[in-house]
């Protein structure tokens, strides 16, 4: 049974002896939406336009993981509440904290500037500390989150996690059901939005919904084609057939979301429907020891402080080149994969020193009252 403070979902490390390719895939689809908004840092117009599927990795990667790492101890009797503080005390400590910073930014913005804030935009910071997006007007860009502008694919983690308890404990069932489902509501936004990177604004904000029940409940339907036991899931025929998807749709997403600058909605929907299961499922239904590397670990590691903690570093270091002469090209791209180095290493120790003892804090049993921790279990 895996450690309660390991491999729980997609931002997770994984244990010794799980999947350890994950750490390395989680790392790099981090790294990915890093550079999705750090082109003003690289001084170029954009790097990867298309790397938000890096946000539909994450919510595959955690319907695999939750579904592997809690569906266990769900089925030996964990309670709801036992189950929800873990899964809180992982995600939640770091989110207030990223969101206070936020805050802060913002709110020394507005005094540089003398502006005085609406309050659409005040009742945003205590709405988005409950995961709660924000009202349209609350910001300029209408975001969902305007301190935190990536947390609102957390608020539908969550709320997949309630779905999963509530699937696990009383139906077992219908995982792929959902998942089809799920895929044709994504092609009719596709089509008719003519994108899927939504969620991040609040009146796109169920389309990240959409996103999210989709690549969750995916990572739970293929995990149940993957042996308890690892090694090679499927037949041979279908591990040859598998393997050659993978590899092609890894290299098509490759090209879409570094390459081409135009948004296609028939490729959105490619991506996040067929293209991202395939190359997760490649990854635990068959052991890639490739991947298996001490920096994939280290990175895998930092994903989740990468990811919430990414956007403060670009505003920070935006402010600074806002008050420098233009630089040469050679000089920003240095900068930026210096920036890119600092983020790394920064998220890597926040992980460390702030991340993990606060998930070990938070996920101690619940004592002092009748029943004690037992209740919780």
């Amino acid at each position: 049974m895996p450690n309660e403070s390991h491999g729980e979902t997609g931002f997770v490390n994984q244990t010794s002896g799980d999947i350890r390719a994950l750490n390395t895939v989680r790392g790099l689809a981090a790294l990915m939406i890093a550079l999705l908004h750090g082109p003003a840092a690289f001084g170029v117009a954009e790097l990867v336009p298309h790397a938000n599927l890096g946000v539909d990795l994450f919510f595959v990667l955690s319907g695999f993981v939750i579904a592997y790492a809690y569906g266990p101890r769900l089925d030996g009797g964990m309670g709801f509440p036992r189950f929800a503080q873990l899964r809180l005390a992982r995600l939640y400590p770091l989110i207030v904290l990223a969101t206070l910073v936020g805050f802060a930014l913002w709110a020394a913005r507005a005094v540089m500037h003398h502006a005085v804030p609406g309050l659409d935009a005040l009742l945003a910071l205590p709405l988005n500390l409950i995961l709660c997006p924000a009202a349209s007007d609350a910001s300029p860009d209408g975001l969902a989150f305007p301190f935190l502008l990536q947390a609102w694919s957390i608020t539908w983690e969550v709320l997949m996690y309630l779905s999963f308890f509530v699937w696990r404990r009383y139906v077992r069932r219908g995982a792929w059901m959902v998942s089809v489902v799920g895929a044709i509501v994504l092609w009719t936004l596709a089509a008719t939005h003519g994108r899927l990177d939504g969620g991040w604004t609040t009146q796109t904000f169920l389309i990240g919904g959409a996103r999210a029940v989709f690549g969750f409940w995916t990572g739970v339907a293929i995990g149940r084609l993957r042996r308890p036991q690892g090694g090679v899931s499927l037949g041979p025929l279908a591990d040859r057939f598998l393997m050659a998807a993978a590899a092609i749709a890894a290299g098509l997403m490759l090209v879409y979301v570094a390459l081409i600058s135009a948004t296609l909605w028939w490729a959105d929907a490619l991506g996040v429907t067929l293209g991202v299961p395939l190359v997760l499922a490649a990854l635990v239904l068959r052991p890639q020891t490739w991947l298996e590397t001490w920096l994939g670990d280290r990175l895998g590691e930092a994903s989740y402080s990468l990811y919430m903690l990414h956007l403060l570093t670009l505003d920070l270091l935006a402010s600074l080149l806002r008050h420098i002469p233009p630089l040469a090209p050679a000089a920003h791209m240095a900068i930026g994969f210096g920036w890119l180095a600092c983020v790394v290493t920064i998220s890597w120790c926040v992980w460390r020193w702030v991340e993990t003892p606060l998930r070990v804090y938070f996920s101690r049993p619940i004592t002092g009252h009748p029943g004690g921790g037992r209740g919780l279990a």
